[in-house]
């Protein structure tokens, strides 16, 4: 899930950023298929995370403890995807590093509850 979230990120600042990785001779996917592209294929990538997010519980290998972090994770994205994907919203790439935060935390709560699980 890991490797996805930060797919995710990448294509979705690459998405901002596409005139700088023109300039450096990038050949990012904003660059190749435009920033428009880039972001909604970014989207579809966090919106396979959020689905994703319930396999553990579904599978048995996570408790019910574990689920207000995932929940809260979710909700970030989901609310961070959809600012990211409306033009009018302005300075989009603190909604990307929300996302990475949102992420550290739920880790960082993850761990928590199995230490405190003993």
């Amino acid at each position: 899930m890991t490797m996805f979230v930060d797919l995710a990120e990448e294509i979705a600042a690459d998405a901002h950023d596409v005139e700088g990785d023109r300039q450096s001779g990038s050949r990012s996917l904003a660059v190749v298929r435009g920033s428009d592209k880039a972001m909604r294929i970014a989207a579809a990538v966090f919106a396979l995370v959020i689905a994703g997010s319930a396999a553990p519980f579904v599978a048995g290998w996570f408790g019910w403890p574990y689920l207000p972090p995932i929940i809260a994770f979710d909700a970030v994205v989901a609310c961070s995807v959809w600012r990211l994907l409306d033009p009018r919203t302005p300075r989009k790439l603190r909604y990307i590093r929300r996302i990475y935060l949102a992420g550290t935390a739920m880790l960082l709560a993850l761990i928590g509850i199995r230490l405190a699980a003993g």
